[in-house]
């Protein structure tokens, strides 16, 4: 055989241990000053420097991978103070990586950080020019461009930390991970220095302008920027005069002092020694905010906080509560249609939150009832704290911390918890409604004839002892649900009477402990009577009763087609307006003996046939209320009135208004829900899919929390005229065609129809299954022009335009996901899934072309926005995620601002 050369000769051994030794040498290299492009490695090439690839000149910081103090598989990418290996900076501390992971400065001047082959972190510097990375003395690493100028520095994009000389100035953040991966900020936020809360809704906890501790050197000057120099914090304008001065430490000399946004939502100070110096790190005393109280978790959630020895103890309300606690695993807007039972309840004297003195009202000049039903009506409410002194109501969608022992304090807090507010006694709250009238009055007799009439009242509600609305009010309330029909009044009436318009009658009793009260209790706060009270065999009790009521005319109109039905109302509306107590024609018609008006319409002008075949019939009020062509106008509006305006007067019955609302869909009937999902899925296919979830979202999206109008009504059958709503007209007709078919059954709300319909378009083109509750009442108006948010609007402002709406930044981001159906340019456009972020992430938007064929402008300024950044990366990463985000954002949506029908 022939000779040949073998792969393990002496000379090839010794090339391959001096390659070896070559690439171990350059990877251990430790840099000083800076490195250029085509740099990288792993934490593994630099385990015997620690991690360290580069230090400043002066070797006071130092880049590196460093372990994380929790895990030590674990590292960030970052700076750190040599000395006391202290972390200044970190590019992924949301998101470590292992020590296999690597980074690389490419030759494209972008420096990027892997983590599994993804980047998870880049500066964005590709073909910007950059030819050299830099630490600097100061601890700021930047990339350079070939004249020397700055192209990007960790200075202008900070993570927990603020260094010496650092400017930080409007749109930069500092933030700081709380333990449970709650986010705490550090922002300039309408010309001044704010800490924030990052829940669903952010919530503000601390700002420089309300410290008492701040040197103002300038007053009535606006926060551009602030700098960390020596001993103090300075606050400049944007011509850079100083404003403000906060000193942290007495102390002026050279030591290196900085700011550390902590996982406890402080800010504190802490001053770091030279290299070599054998120093260590001391902390000032001065912190922000300095009590620990006034920070969102000093304790676990619905605990208060205090300043002793015990700072975390339960909540007097919660101590009969499992665990302390509200109830609430979840947010209750994520139980879609298994809706729970919530109520109030009141929190107890001397409550604060570390937020409220930083949070705008939710509602002004409003009744503590109306704050309350606002917040039982809004899924995402989780507490409220009403102000007796103004009336305005504030609101919050998550609980953190309360604090005690306010004295003297001029709010009122409520708590929302699972079912009646029993403490878990699962009684149901939402009890027959037939048996209220009874409850109403034994309660309400019981207490008054003990002369308790301060007990039955609300304690919030301020009147003097013989205010005699109070006596008023109570009446009206016990006429509006007597259990015989024909003994109610109408709604004319009702106004009269609690407008003082007319005298209002005892009300007739069923029992001798009734003729007791009336005239025990009535005669002495009022001096409308002064003789005893009828019993019910008292005729002339029962004439007031039936003059009371009056006869009354019902029409038959649920054969009448939707345009004839919609006729039929509004002349009925226009009819009572005409009947209002301004009138002279319902002032001569006060007196309970004389009829009122009768509203006397005639059918055949108002509802062609066949409702024009079924003859007009007047009922008089002593015959019975079983016939099917009952008003439900009347019904509906009668019983509103007198939920709203009398019965919230008593205390212990409040919650049969609180539970009224919504129906479940199966109280309506057993099958009508499969019903409609049936009709829907016959007309919706996938290409219509998108514009009919547009009706949703146009119909929904007017909702207002501050007066608590608009919503999800049905009010945009009378606006497919606007130009928002252009295109509409065809969506609109497409469900009209299985209501129709529905309405042959039973009666469907258009508000129902939207929302059941924009549900199962999201089904039908491979999106979660979204169940809704039904019950909703249709408006008979349209809702003010100018509700929806414009497409031109940047992310604050589409931001704060949701927070109107009490809807939260995570939920903008979820419900702007369904711009993945139609056709904007976000993947398949009869697919529902989460390309729409997946998209937002990968398009370069700086490129004018490419941005105006894709999406809205409103789409492109949510990248915009480190906030709604952060949610749309989680979307594109995790579409599950997504999908349950978005159910309970629909569910919150379509639920916002509906009127629910009693059943």
């Amino acid at each position: 055989m022939g000779t040949s050369s073998s792969i393990y000769s002496p000379g090839f051994c010794i090339c391959l241990q001096l390659l070896i030794i070559s690439a171990t040498t350059m990877a251990a290299y430790q840099n000083v000053g800076s490195v250029k492009p085509g740099f990288g490695g792993t934490q593994m090439n630099f385990i015997d420097k620690d991690g360290i690839f580069l230090l400043s000149n002066d070797s006071n910081f130092a880049v590196g991978f460093i372990t994380m103090s929790n895990n030590v598989a674990l590292f960030l990418f970052g700076i750190i103070h040599a000395e006391t290996q202290t972390v200044v900076w970190s590019a992924n501390q949301d998101s470590p990586v292992s020590n296999a992971d690597k980074f690389y400065f490419d030759d494209s001047g972008d420096l990027l950080l892997y983590k599994g082959g993804t980047v998870v972190w880049s500066t964005g510097t590709t073909n910007k020019g950059v030819s050299l990375m830099e630490l600097q003395n100061n601890g700021n690493l930047v990339l350079l461009g070939s004249d020397g100028g700055v192209i990007w520095q960790s200075f202008d994009n900070p993570s927990d930390t603020l260094l010496p000389g650092q400017k930080f100035s409007q749109g930069m953040k500092l933030v700081g991970i709380g333990l449970k991966n709650r986010s705490y900020i550090l922002h300039i936020q309408s010309e001044d220095i704010v800490l924030s809360a990052l829940y669903p809704t952010q919530q503000d906890y601390w700002s420089m302008a309300r410290d008492t501790r701040r040197i103002i050197i300038k007053d009535g000057g606006q926060v551009s920027y602030a700098r960390i120099k020596e001993n103090s914090w300075w606050f400049y304008d944007n011509s850079s005069s100083l404003l403000w001065q906060f000193v942290f430490s007495k102390s002026a000399s050279n030591s290196t002092w900085i700011a550390v946004l902590g996982q406890d939502g402080i800010l504190s100070f802490r001053s770091l020694p030279r290299q070599g110096s054998g120093g260590s790190i001391s902390t000032s005393d001065q912190k922000i905010p300095m009590d620990l109280c006034s920070t969102p978790e000093p304790c676990e959630s619905y605990l208060v906080c205090s300043n002793t020895d015990s700072p975390c103890s339960c909540l007097p309300a919660l101590q009969s509560y499992p665990n302390c606690s509200a109830g609430f695993a979840s947010s209750p807007c994520s139980s879609g249609s298994k809706s729970p039972t919530t109520s109030l309840i009141s929190a107890g004297d001397g409550i604060s939150y570390f937020a409220l003195s930083f949070t705008s009202p939710s509602l002004k000049k409003t009744s503590i009832e109306s704050c309350k039903f606002s917040c039982l009506n809004n899924c995402s409410c989780l507490t409220i704290f009403f102000q007796n002194s103004t009336g305005n109501c504030y609101m919050f969608d998550w609980v953190g911390a309360f604090q005690g022992s306010v004295k003297g304090s001029d709010f009122s807090a409520y708590l929302k918890v699972l079912g009646d507010g029993g403490a878990g006694n699962g009684s149901n709250s939402n009890s027959s409604s037939k048996h209220v009238a009874v409850i109403v009055v034994i309660v309400t007799a019981t207490m008054m004839e003990e002369g308790k009439l301060i007990d039955i009242l609300d304690s919030n509600l301020k009147f003097p002892e013989n205010d005699e609305r109070v006596s008023r009010a109570i009446k009206v309330a016990l006429w509006c649900i007597q259990e015989d029909m024909s003994l109610r009044p109408p709604m004319t009436r009702v106004v009269q009477m609690l407008e003082g318009l007319c005298p209002v009658p005892h009300p007739p009793t069923s029992s001798p402990l009734g003729a007791r009260l009336y005239s025990s209790f009535f005669k002495s706060i009022s001096e409308e009577g002064t003789s005893s009270a009828p019993s019910d065999s008292n005729s002339d009790a029962y004439l007031s009763a039936v003059r009371l009521s009056g006869p009354r005319t019902y029409y038959k109109s649920n054969g009448c087609d939707k345009h004839d039905r919609i006729k039929l109302i509004m002349t009925l509306k226009k009819s009572v307006k005409a009947s209002s107590p301004s009138s002279s024609m319902t002032v001569r018609s006060c007196s309970f003996f004389s009829h009122p008006p009768k509203l006397k319409l005639h059918a055949e002008s108002v509802c062609p046939s066949p409702c024009a075949t079924e003859p007009q019939r007047t009922v008089q009020p002593t015959s019975t209320r079983s016939q099917a062509c009952v008003s439900f106008w009347f019904s509906s509006r009668r019983g509103l009135l007198s939920t709203t305006t009398t019965l919230p007067f008593l205390l212990q019955l409040s919650k049969f208004v609180e539970g009224s609302f919504p129906a479940n869909a199966s109280e309506l009937n057993p099958n009508i829900y499969t019903n409609i999902k049936q009709e829907i899925r016959k007309v919706v296919s996938k290409a219509k899919a998108a514009g009919v979830l547009r009706l949703v979202f146009h119909d929904a999206g007017t909702f207002e929390i501050e007066g608590n109008s608009g919503g999800m009504n049905g009010s945009i059958i009378y606006e497919l005229d606007r130009p928002e709503n252009a295109g509409l007209k065809k969506s609109l007709k497409v469900l009209e065609k299985a209501k129709t078919e529905l309405d042959t059954q039973q009666q469907v709300s258009w508000a129902d129809m939207i929302a059941v319909a924009g549900a199962e378009a999201v089904s039908i083109c491979g999106g979660p299954t979204i169940d809704v509750m039904l019950g909703r009442l249709d408006s008979m108006d349209p809702d003010p022009p100018g509700r929806l948010p414009e497409e031109s609007l940047d992310a604050s402002a589409l931001k704060q335009s949701f927070q109107k709406k009490g809807l939260s930044t995570q939920e903008l981001v979820a419900l702007s996901g369904a711009h993945t159906l139609g056709g904007k340019g976000f993947g398949n456009p009869n697919v529902f899934d989460n390309s729409y972020y997946k998209i937002l992430l990968e398009k370069p938007w700086s490129s004018a072309g490419m941005s105006s064929m894709i999406g809205l402008p409103s789409d492109r300024a949510l990248v915009e926005d480190d906030e709604c950044l952060r949610w749309i990366k989680a979307y594109a990463i995790d579409q599950n995620l997504f999908f349950e985000d978005f159910k309970g954002a629909y569910t919150k949506l379509v639920n916002s601002g509906a009127r629910w029908r009693s059943l």
